[in-house]
């Protein structure tokens, strides 16, 4: 926006600890705001001593006379060999930025690096789409709609319903123009790289706008309010990946890996999540863990055992959840349906559901998932009126759910994956309804 839209507000102090809140709401994924947020106290330096050359690089420093200046080093450098890349091999490097920070990494794939999203979309035909073979030993096929009563499936001429994409499978409801589900299949052996998107740029299929463009929610609804974005309640949902890019980005070379991530970046590959939901910050506990499921799972399976199908979306006019007698809040799985509220003209999806698929020795074994975003989605004031926008721990929750209960849920069929579900008596979460708050409560 221009200067004469911005209410400019000059020689005011602001507590450090309100800049860190910013960063953590707002930037928490960006690299140098995470060399910050990950920084340690560099106050405490040895007496006499050059308390500079004992910061280490992305930590914060404040001056030693009580000046309150802060220092931030961050040392730039450019690697040729990293991410696969061979060392003097640079002819043949992926098209990625060479200039990473030392940030600490987000994920065992190294450092981050950000570069810009780049999609072929002449060459759709070519996609391999998800593959239900891509464990080996089990079958794991994309689930059926069983009815059309929460919205009719999209179809290509032919009348197929599965949109092909690098590695991953999408199929759309064309009556709430969001995915019905997003499919992929996952091997962390070939992870490569760790990226991060340069700017938001995202790419409308154009197969379906073909046959009807009102099938798939894109810019029109995520963007047309960008002079907002400064206020989130104004503007408060961003465009939530289904199946994550970081799950892509794999195969046997970089510039494969990267082409498989970008392809994540389309709109029938989006929902609608609170932009605490999606940025992972303030909320519970449960937020990161919804987050990292595919890792916890990729961990607690050992040695050689790296791939996983992975099945997640939106849950269409889900039950409200109810409290317990214990004041904790559980899903109603088997209550009554309550119409999913509108924002902007769409409508927008309470819970959303992840089934991870995976062999166990020879065995195929399944987990499945809902994360709720209730409560940060109740408390938009444009989305129902007069309610304060207040915050909570409660804010996002993520239960464990027997496969078949999902699928009423959902009104998706699973196929075998039913029959492979754990046993009750596994998670005491998954008996009683109660949240999972922390990493060991999940067994896979």
């Amino acid at each position: 926006m221009g200067d004469d839209e911005i209410a400019w507000k000059a020689n005011e102090g602001i507590r450090v600890s309100r800049i860190v809140e910013h960063l953590s709401a707002r930037h928490a994924t960006h690299p140098l705001a995470r060399a910050v947020l990950t920084a340690t106290d560099a106050r405490a330096a040895p007496a006499g001593g050059d308390s500079e050359s004992v910061v280490s690089p992305g930590q914060i420093q404040v001056r030693g006379d009580g000046g309150g200046t802060l220092r931030i080093l961050i040392p730039v450098d450019i690697r040729i060999g990293a991410y696969g890349i061979p060392a003097g091999s640079a002819s043949d490097a992926p098209a990625v930025s060479p200039v990473t920070t030392d940030s600490p990494p987000a994920s065992p794939q190294g450092p981050v690096v950000v570069e810009k999203v780049v999609i072929n979309q002449s060459n759709y035909a070519k996609r391999n789409g998800y593959d239900p073979k891509f464990l080996g030993a089990a079958t794991v096929p994309l689930p059926k709609v069983k009815n059309q009563k929460l919205g009719k499936r999209f179809l290509l001429p032919g009348k197929k319903a599965e949109l092909k994409y690098w590695n991953y499978s999408v199929v759309l409801n064309r009556s709430r123009a969001l995915a019905y589900f997003s499919a992929a299949n996952v091997d962390a052996a070939s992870f490569r790289g760790n990226r991060d998107a340069e700017g938001d740029t995202w790419f409308r299929d154009t197969r379906v706008d073909a046959v009807d463009e009102a099938a798939q929610t894109g810019a029109e609804f995520y963007k047309k309010q960008k002079a907002f974005e400064a206020d989130r309640s104004k503007n408060p949902f961003d465009q939530g990946h289904l199946t994550r890019r970081s799950d892509l980005q794999w195969g046997p070379d970089a510039n494969t890996a990267k082409r498989n991530g970008d392809d994540s970046y389309h709109y029938t590959n989006c929902s609608p999540q609170h932009w605490q939901f999606n940025q992972n910050n303030r909320a519970s506990a449960a937020t990161g863990i919804w987050f990292r499921l595919e890792d916890a799972a990729i961990r607690s399976l050992g040695e050689g055992a790296t791939r996983l199908c992975v099945i997640n979306g939106p849950v269409f006019d889900a039950p409200l959840c109810k409290a317990g007698t214990d004041g904790r809040l559980r899903l109603d799985l088997k209550g009554k349906r309550v119409p999913d509220g509108t924002f902007g003209g769409v409508k927008i999806p309470k819970q959303f559901f992840k089934v991870i698929a995976y062999l166990s020795g020879q065995a195929l074994r399944a987990k499945a998932f809902v994360v709720t975003q209730e409560d940060l989605v109740a408390a938009v004031a444009r989305f129902r009126p007069g309610e304060a926008a207040t915050l909570s721990d409660l804010e996002v929750r993520l239960y464990q759910v027997r496969i078949a209960d999902l699928a009423r849920l959902t009104g998706l069929d699973f196929g075998p994956l039913a029959q492979h579900d754990a046993k009750p008596q596994e998670s005491l979460a998954l008996d009683e309804g109660l949240p999972i708050v922390d990493e060991a409560e999940l067994r896979f």
